[in-house]
């Protein structure tokens, strides 16, 4: 899984490109990636970017699925296959969701 979450990487065009997917029982549900954010609710603070654990969980509440996020695993990878750790805000996230976090 974390090899698709590089591939799914390669579709950001932020500097540091990232990728993730939301999976239960090895089965991908949500994906996302890092890109300019488009709406005020989504994003990290004040800065101008989704992270890909944010759009991947944003993408889940899109089609009405968020129950389908509690106690799933969520694999994070950057593209260049260097370290892709969640940052804190994500990680709050992550938690509400109890999700088990997989990352480069």
């Amino acid at each position: 899984m974390l090899q698709a979450a590089i591939e799914l990487a390669f579709q950001s065009d932020c500097q540091y490109r990232h990728g993730a997917i939301i999976a239960r029982a090895s089965r991908p549900l949500f994906k996302g990636y890092n890109r300019n954010k488009t709406h005020p609710k989504w994003g990290v603070g004040h800065r101008d970017k989704i992270h890909a654990e944010l759009d991947a969980i944003r993408q889940a509440h899109y089609a009405g699925c968020e129950q389908m996020l509690y106690g799933a695993t969520i694999y994070v990878a950057r593209s260049d296959k260097g370290i892709s750790k969640p940052c804190e805000w994500c990680q709050a996230w992550l938690k509400k969701y109890n999700m088990t976090v997989i990352h480069t």
